[in-house]
């Protein structure tokens, strides 16, 4: 990676890190969440290594939907090894949302999740009430923080194509997605929710043309007390969500996708102007 590319990217982390103190912010946003990760040591027992993270966090509103997002990771439980034990850098990204009578458009560059830096891009297309389609394209690279920062080149090229399904009676949904993904893999997943008033649930079976065939769960709860405390422009609040996965495969690296928002789930998403099905928050 040249010279140049190194300071635009560190310049935009310095950005990004000084966003809570941005002049031109409407609102700030300072937040506190947890990372639950958790793998098995021996594939039929019982015994398991677990990373726990506490994840403070920071969003600057700058209106005309433009948003900084920044996010710490500090490791308060390590049983994955001495890597794990720096205070690294989370999703720490810039934002444009564009609305549009087809959906809603959102580009984002900075550092996301998964060890990915680069830029991003995503369309969500709700058609009517009960159908939506989602796309999204990205070209990143590879960080990491161990003797120093080190960056690879920005040369990976992911994307895929999602459809949605509500089932309003039933507060549930079928989502079926195909693509290419961060292990330069390509494949497809199938997806089950079931909505409540503060939880989604649900199940989903994929395929991997290097990983192969896995199933697993998924939850997500939002965490209640949004509304937080208010000092001037700043909220000091939790964060929005929590969201566990589990995976019958061990450590499976298949259909592995970044995210691009601290607090992006698979509730509400990562727009923050348009949802899909609307209901649901």
């Amino acid at each position: 990676m040249n010279g140049t590319l190194k300071k635009a990217i560190l310049s935009l982390i310095v950005i990004i890190s000084a966003g809570s103190h941005c002049v031109s912010a409407q609102n700030v946003d300072v937040f506190v969440g947890a990372d639950l990760n958790y793998r098995r040591l021996f594939f039929n027992d019982q015994l398991y290594d677990l990373l726990i993270y506490v994840n403070p966090g920071v969003k600057a509103d700058l209106g005309g939907n433009w948003q900084i997002a920044a996010q710490a990771l500090i490791p308060v439980v390590n049983q994955y090894g001495d890597f794990y034990n720096r205070v690294r850098p989370g999703v720490c990204t810039v934002s444009k949302e564009i609305l549009l009578q087809s959906g809603a458009l959102k580009f984002s560059a900075g550092l996301f999740s998964a060890g990915r830096y680069g830029i991003d891009a995503r369309w969500l297309y709700p058609v009517n009430e009960w159908f939506a389609v989602e796309s999204q394209l990205g070209f990143t690279g590879y960080h990491t923080l161990e003797q120093k920062w080190r960056f690879s080149r920005m040369d990976r090229l992911t994307g895929n194509v999602r459809a949605r399904f509500f089932i309003k009676k039933a507060s549930s949904e079928i989502r079926i997605s195909a693509g290419r993904y961060i292990y330069e893999d390509y494949g497809g997943q199938a997806e089950f929710y079931s909505h409540f008033n503060n939880t989604s649930v649900g199940l989903f079976a994929q395929y991997s043309n290097k990983a192969g065939c896995s199933a697993g769960a998924k939850i997500v709860f939002m965490i209640p007390f949004q509304k937080g405390l208010k000092a001037g422009k700043f909220t000091f609040r939790p964060a929005s969500n929590f969201r566990l996965t589990y995976d019958v495969m061990a450590d499976n690296h298949g259909l592995k996708n970044y995210s691009i928002d601290p607090e992006e789930n698979e509730r509400t998403g990562s727009f923050r102007t348009l949802t899909f099905p609307g209901s649901i928050k």
